[in-house]
């Protein structure tokens, strides 16, 4: 996967594109300390709610798929040398617009920068909603894997794990802003 700062759904309609907010107000900061040999990347996704904007991509439509919510994702690169960082995010960078667009998730990309160049996927890491925390912490494990993929090809990845559990929904992240306190350990 190759960093873009900026992604937007192929599926996204170029005139239902969010215009920027000239002055956001809602600040997501994720802060926190990572081990000296993880890369992270960390992205804030964007969907639109207005029903009348969802769209579809052309085979999507060919095979039959349903049409479902436009989205966007704006990444941040923590500086892999960095083992403490902050990355900061605007929730409300986009005004809604008539496709009412909303923050509604974080993402998360990890990878080993000396055994690859970059992450080979993202995943979830927190909601974000309207009644979520205004601060969240999170402590994680990582452990270096090797798998086959088709063709016998070997791909590694980085399986993380929570370090205590929490009760479900708890880390859901405010509309509103806040913070992600982060702590994420490598294995040996």
């Amino acid at each position: 996967m190759e960093f873009q700062p900026h992604f937007e759904a192929p599926r996204n309609r170029f005139l239902d594109k969010p215009k920027i907010n000239p002055s956001p107000q809602h600040v997501l900061v994720i802060r926190g300390r990572k081990a000296a040999d993880l890369g992270l990347w960390f992205g804030v996704a964007y969907g639109t709610t207005n029903q009348t904007c969802q769209s579809q991509t052309m085979a999507g439509r060919i095979f039959g798929a349903p049409e479902v919510a436009q989205f966007i994702v704006d990444w941040v690169r923590v500086p892999n040398e960095d083992r403490d960082f902050s990355v900061r995010f605007f929730l409300d960078r986009y005004e809604p617009g008539n496709c009412l667009w909303q923050p509604f998730a974080t993402y998360i990309a990890k990878f080993v920068p000396s055994e690859e160049p970059g992450p080979g996927a993202y995943s979830g890491f927190t909601g974000i909603r309207a009644d979520g925390q205004r601060e969240v912490t999170i402590d994680w494990t990582c452990q270096r894997k090797a798998d086959r993929g088709p063709g016998a090809k070997e791909f590694k990845y980085l399986l993380c794990l929570p370090r205590h559990r929490t009760p479900l929904n708890s880390d859901n992240v405010s509309t509103d802003g806040g913070v992600i306190n982060f702590d994420v350990d490598l294995a040996p």
